[in-house]
């Protein structure tokens, strides 16, 4: 459904698609015509996500221009999870945006029905900037001594050319100089036989 690729999506903390899918739900919702708890959950997810990406203009501006539109999200806990933490990041309160999100406090019951990976947002919330970024997965060492990485494509190994045994390298000269004996019309396989018929006379 879409609610849980919003929870996918801010799980990888893939903010704008998370945000993106959360207004599709609101606007489900809203076309359907029931002011309930699923909207304004959905509400509170798109303030928290839009937080969550910087941009704390933009998710005051939304929550008091449309969210607060709805009757019933005013009075609705998530309601005021979401001004809270508003509030908190506006004023650039520390104290306060600990106070909001703080899971054994007043928006306990909100912060529980918004999932695990949205909670996890919640507690990332900065002041300023976007919230922290997931931390890069740690190599792991297999058995051979080589480094990998998960979930990674993996380089192929750079080939190598076999050096030419001594062997084979002489072969090769051995056929050059029969090629550049043959071109200067010497042939050394009958020189070979004939040494003493085809003595070259120095002199």
């Amino acid at each position: 459904t879409l609610s849980q690729a919003v929870q996918k999506f801010s799980e990888y903390r893939e903010y704008k698609s998370a945000l993106y899918t959360a207004g599709s739900v609101s606007a489900i919702l809203q076309s359907d015509g029931y002011s309930t708890i699923s909207l304004s959950r959905a509400f509170c997810v798109e303030t928290i996500l839009t937080l969550a990406l910087g941009d704390v203009v933009a998710a005051d501006k939304n929550f008091l221009e449309v969210h607060l539109q709805n009757n019933n999200y005013l009075t609705s806990r998530e309601c005021k999870l979401a001004e809270d933490l508003i509030r908190a990041i506006k004023m650039r309160d520390e104290d306060d945006l600990e106070t909001a999100r703080n899971p054994d406090g007043e928006n306990r019951a909100a912060l529980m029905n918004l999932g695990f990976a949205l909670r996890n947002v919640v507690q990332n919330l900065r002041i300023s900037g976007v919230a922290k970024a997931k931390a890069m997965p740690q190599p792991v060492v297999v058995a051979s001594g080589s480094t990998s990485f998960p979930a990674a494509v993996q380089q192929p190994a750079p080939t190598t050319t076999p050096e030419p045994t001594p062997v084979l390298e002489a072969d090769r000269l051995q056929n050059e100089m029969d090629d550049l004996m043959n071109d200067l019309g010497l042939d050394s396989d009958d020189g070979d036989d004939d040494d003493d018929d085809d003595d070259l006379d120095l002199r």
